[in-house]
Order: structure tokens, then sequence, then C-alpha cells
């Protein structure tokens, strides 16, 4: 093996890498502004864009489109009185936000969750943190490999396990609603 040969093909400084490099790039946006608009949308909609985070033992995912933010956990202040599934506030940028732990909201017992990081979200004119062990990718999931399942808060579950959540139904649920208005 030509040792030499191998990094002078890795060197990023080379131009002519670069140069390739660019071309290739250009080329494949060429081809995507180059297809009709029908095709690029019917591509986009047999996709799902998704977050993907450890909940416990799960692998969970949420549509990308309704993530805020994500931020690691600093305080959470408990409010007296409330639901198991409502872990309490939290400040985000100056905004008071409910902290929603979704293994308890799921009643999936076992050990609690001890949050890492928060998604921030937004839904149904909702804006909630949803504790996580640890936020993990952005992936692309084709909406054919989403198996359908049995639970109202789901899409569906992937081959690789990843509970595929439905964010506007979780922000619909009547336990989130205190008093006439949302947590």
């Amino acid at each position: 093996m030509d040792w030499q040969e191998l990094l002078n093909q890795l060197d990023w400084q080379d131009a002519t890498r670069q140069e390739r490099a660019l071309r290739n790039r250009l080329k494949e946006r060429a081809q995507h502004y180059a297809m009709p608009k029908d095709t690029v949308n019917r591509e986009q909609a047999d996709v799902l864009h998704v977050v993907t985070f450890r909940l416990g033992d799960e692998r969970c995912a949420l549509d990308v489109r309704a993530v805020r933010g994500v931020r690691s956990v600093d305080t959470i202040t408990r409010v007296p009185s409330t639901p198991p599934f409502y872990r309490g506030v939290v400040n985000v940028r100056g905004q008071i936000i409910s902290a929603l732990d979704l293994q308890a909201f799921f009643d999936l017992g076992g050990t609690p969750i001890t949050p890492k990081e928060l998604l921030v979200v937004e839904s149904n004119q909702l804006t909630l943190a949803i504790l996580t062990n640890r936020v993990e990718d952005v992936v692309t999931i084709p909406r054919g490999a989403i198996e359908a399942m049995d639970m109202r808060y789901a899409l569906g579950v992937t081959r690789d396990r990843i509970t595929v959540l439905d964010i506007d139904q979780i922000t619909a649920d009547d336990r989130l609603i205190v008093g006439g208005k949302h947590l």
C-alpha cells in the first residue's frame, strides 16, 4: 500500500481535490434545481426529517419542524401539586417553559430518567421542554419505512426501533390543560 498516495488523496488542502469537490457539489445542486417542481415536492413528501433522542432505553424521534432548540438541563424548578409527568418549569432565554417527562407521560415505568438535555418543541400553540437523556441526530426517514403502531402519540416505529412520536397528538392531550389553559 502506498501510504503517501493515500495521504495525498485525503489531503483537503490539495487545490485539485477542492476543485473536484466543489464541481461535484455544484453538479448535484444543478441536477436538483433542474428537476420538475412536482418531483421535488413528491420527494419531500415521501420523507420525514426528525430529531432522534434517547428516552431511557428507548430511541425516539420528533419532526424537526416542531423543534425550536436543544439545551442542556440547568435547573428545573418543581411546581407543587402537579402530575408526575410535569417535572416543573425551565427558563429558556427569559421564557418560562413547562418541562415534560415523556417516560412518565406515557407511563412507561422503570427508573425515572435523569435528564441531560431538553428538546424545546412547539405545537398547537404550546411550547414545551421535552426531557431527554441525550439528543442524538437529525435523520431523514422515508415515510414507507415507518410501520404504524397502535398508539395515539406515535406515527409508528422504524426497523431500527426508533419510535416516531406525533408531537401534535402529545400537545393536544387533555392532561396538559389545567383550568382551561395549557401547562
